[in-house]
């Protein structure tokens, strides 16, 4: 029995063993090449690499299958163009000189040189064009037209309510004299507080902010539709102190009724009428 070989294994050599025991020949391992190649010969025993490019020329052809090529409309050529309508008059003056009526024209143009448009209708003749409020209230309504309103009111807290309340006679003094500050901060209800209680303790310091939620004390309170005696009491007041804001100072003038629904009824009963 031959001895045992006493090399050392080494990672790069491998000894084979026939089975001849008294033999032995040594393999080389195959380099990096060598299984480059023995892939490529499994790839076409297999034909993967006709699969492969078979598989990528189907898809390029599907995808221009897909392209729509897309040509360039012409539009329609110039001679095909319907003609122009011909230009509207701007105005009733350039109509009436458009169609020659000599008359007419003549007096427009007589009208155009003073600059007394005002002496044309909407005929042209001679009655006002443009009406004031008053002179359409009078002539189309037949009706008396109510007050001019500029969105302010101007008054103070009604006389009677002043006196038996015991106010101060102008808003700058009842501020003043119950504490003052800055009106962003104090005149208006904190966060989380309520703001009918809160206006129920401006009694002195603010009343516009108090009449705004509450009668006068003592006072009931009224709701619903509004009679035409408080509708004619409502336009006298507009008349004397004007409307348009501070609705609680206007309300303490309306018995029985408060700034919000004052409001409310300057926007959907006065306005309208």
């Amino acid at each position: 029995m031959p001895d045992t070989p006493t090399t050392p294994v080494d990672a790069r050599v491998v000894f084979a063993f026939s089975s001849n025991p008294s033999s032995s020949s040594f393999i080389r391992p195959p380099t990096f090449q060598d299984r480059i190649r023995r892939n490529n010969e499994q790839l076409r025993a297999l034909k993967v690499l006709d699969t492969a490019k078979a598989l990528e020329h189907s898809a390029d052809a599907a995808s221009n299958a897909n392209v729509v090529k897309r040509t360039k409309s012409k539009g329609p050529s110039s001679s095909n163009k319907a003609p122009a309508p011909p230009p509207r008059a701007k105005s009733r003056r350039l109509a009436v000189l458009h169609n020659a009526d000599a008359a007419l024209a003549a007096k427009l143009q007589a009208v155009e040189n003073t600059g007394d448009f005002l002496a044309l209708d909407d005929e042209g003749i001679g009655a006002p064009a443009h009406l004031t409020c008053e002179e359409w209230c009078e002539q189309r309504l037949k009706k008396t037209p109510g007050p001019k309103m500029d969105g302010h009111f101007r008054g103070w807290v009604e006389p009677n309510l002043v006196k038996s309340l015991g106010l101060a006679s102008s808003a700058g003094e009842a501020w003043e004299a119950n504490g003052g500050g800055s009106f962003a901060k104090a005149g208006k209800a904190g966060k989380g507080e309520n703001a009918k209680e809160f206006a129920r303790k401006m009694i002195r310091k603010n009343p516009n902010c108090y009449f705004y939620r509450h009668n006068a004390p003592g006072e009931d309170a009224w709701h619903g539709d509004w009679a035409e005696d408080e509708i004619e009491r409502f336009v006298t007041v507009a008349n004397e102190h004007g409307c348009g804001d501070k609705w609680g100072l206007f309300a303490s003038y309306i018995p029985h009724r408060v700034g919000y629904q004052c409001s409310a009824a300057y926007r959907h009963v006065i306005i309208p009428r």
